[in-house]
């Protein structure tokens, strides 16, 4: 009989991390019976598993009222009418293996704590794991991170992306079982247009190399504003480089604000989130990702595949795939730009390379086949 995996993710956005657990879903439907418990108003994940044409595949629904959201750390500690909800229907759906979906160890925590009080056998499949200070995170850190020690203990194994996760995760629990799943893209998706109909399309100029930024619009987290920044402060070095920022979030209005007060405004441009950024990276000669912590962003794979140089936080999965001439200190306006300045004139064998290494270690088949395992072993273990 095969075995059954209960998803758990009470988000109410989808980001990367989101994508990704959609795809484990995937990657376990053909050897498990799946279920995935999620936030009732997060349609667009729903979407995503019901509809095997956007990357989805027959699972079992469970919606539920309860959603993370700010000081979730103590909000799962007192929430115990949402956690006796949980904790009943994790009993009556007798799931073998609980998978919780976390890009924080305080997102989704209720399901870790239901789960242990059901005496259910968990993962937590987790990004990220920095120190709150580190994620800037001031307020209260330090009783939060008291109790984040606490959730760190509760799962039986960690799935997460990254070498450099894997040690954050192991500074907060020594004992913890970890397993590295690397993420993936689908490259049968990933064709783009020509370079001039999708620069009509978004609106900026043919002749100017565009630098172009992609996510959710947060400033504190991405870096939106410091790349804005930098931008200005150089823009002597920078007269002939246009920047595109891609994405919607919290901070859009913040950051349409500071655009529209820059001297260099002219040489800047907005545009939404789009479902397919691929004319993004046809239109495109560089990627910038200025972010205080980013895990292994999708962004990141998708540009070494098409080719495009990556300047980036020294942070996370930039630390470890992206070349040192490419990287800078989160914050560092001038090593921003000397990076800029460096990966702009970089060899086409470089570029070469990373195409390679992502149709080589980061295709989502590869992910699926490392996911599966990594679930046999779990099954497997005591």
């Amino acid at each position: 009989m095969k075995p059954h995996i209960l998803f758990y993710d009470d988000y109410y956005n989808v980001g990367g991390h989101e994508i990704m657990t959609v795809e484990a879903v995937r990657a376990l439907s053909p050897v498990a019976r799946v279920s995935f418990m999620l936030h009732e108003k997060n349609a667009r994940l729903r979407e995503l598993l019901s509809h095997p044409a956007d990357g989805g595949c027959p699972t079992k629904i469970v919606p539920i009222y309860y959603r993370s959201w700010l000081l979730q750390e103590t909000r799962s500690l007192v929430s115990l009418r949402a956690n006796l909800m949980i904790q009943s229907k994790m009993k009556e759906l007798q799931p073998d293996l609980v998978v919780v979906a976390q890009g924080r160890i305080e997102l989704s925590s209720l399901g870790l704590i239901a789960a242990k009080a059901a005496g259910l056998r968990m993962i937590s499949y987790l990004p990220l794991a920095h120190p709150l200070k580190v994620a800037g995170m001031r307020l209260g850190s330090s009783l939060r991170e008291c109790v984040d020690w606490m959730y760190y203990r509760l799962p039986d194994y960690f799935f997460t992306c990254t070498a450099a996760t894997m040690r954050d995760i192991k500074n907060h629990n020594p004992a913890a079982k970890v397993i590295v799943v690397p993420n993936g893209i689908d490259l049968s998706k990933k064709a783009v247009g020509g370079r001039a109909e999708a620069r009509a399309a978004l609106g900026v100029p043919e002749d100017k190399y565009l630098v172009s930024v992609v996510g959710r619009t947060k400033l504190r987290d991405k870096g939106q504003g410091h790349i804005l920044r930098a931008f200005s402060r150089n823009f002597k070095r920078l007269s002939d480089v246009h920047l595109l920022f891609v994405g919607d979030g919290p901070d859009a209005a913040e950051l349409a604000r500071q655009i529209k007060k820059d001297p260099c405004r002219d040489h800047v441009t907005m545009h939404p989130w789009m479902n397919d950024v691929a004319p993004v990276y046809a239109a495109s000669d560089m990627i910038a990702m200025p972010s205080r912590f980013e895990g292994f962003p999708l962004v990141l794979l998708e540009a070494m595949y098409h080719g495009l140089p990556i300047i980036g936080s020294r942070v996370d999965a930039m630390a470890e795939v992206l070349p040192e001439d490419w990287l800078f200190e989160f914050g560092d306006d001038r090593g921003l730009v000397e990076a800029l300045l460096r990966a702009r004139t970089c060899s086409a064998d470089v570029l070469s390379a990373n195409h390679q290494r992502v149709k080589s270690e980061h295709t989502v088949e590869r992910f699926h086949s490392t996911f599966r395992a990594a679930i046999e072993q779990v099954l497997r273990s005591n």
